[in-house]
């Protein structure tokens, strides 16, 4: 069956404490998708406060310990958006969705595309 995880805080407990609150999703597989038993995965993070520091971290589907972990560990850290973009990983077809990405790091794009979206509106306004 489909498995289920959550670490830190979930974006409504997030919204109730920080002010600034950016989430990031990645649809993908637990394994590379060429592989026959690639099962379906779902991840959020939840980047909140002035560096946008990972505070939360649910998943939905196959395969959703290895990056709760990677998720706790980050949050533990007080590691920001930026931080994690730039985290190091090793890939396999057993272990990630693509050769070259992970879904934390898809996620991460994800909340940080919408950053900037937001940094843009806020330049034009203030022009």
């Amino acid at each position: 069956g489909k498995e289920y995880a959550g670490v830190g805080l979930t974006e409504i407990e997030a919204r109730k404490k920080f002010r600034w609150v950016v989430t990031g999703t990645a649809s993908t597989t637990d394994v590379y998708k060429d592989l026959i038993r690639a099962k379906s995965l779902q991840v959020k993070l939840i980047f909140a406060g002035p560096k946008m520091r990972l505070v939360g971290y649910e998943a939905f589907g196959n395969g959703v310990i290895a990056s709760a972990e990677l998720a706790s560990f980050v949050i533990g850290l007080r590691l920001s958006i930026l931080s994690l973009m730039k985290f190091n990983y090793i890939s396999h077809p057993s272990m990630t969705p693509w050769p070259f990405m992970n879904p934390m790091i898809m996620a991460s794009e994800e909340a940080m595309g919408k950053v900037m979206e937001k940094m843009k509106r806020l330049l034009k306004w203030w022009k």
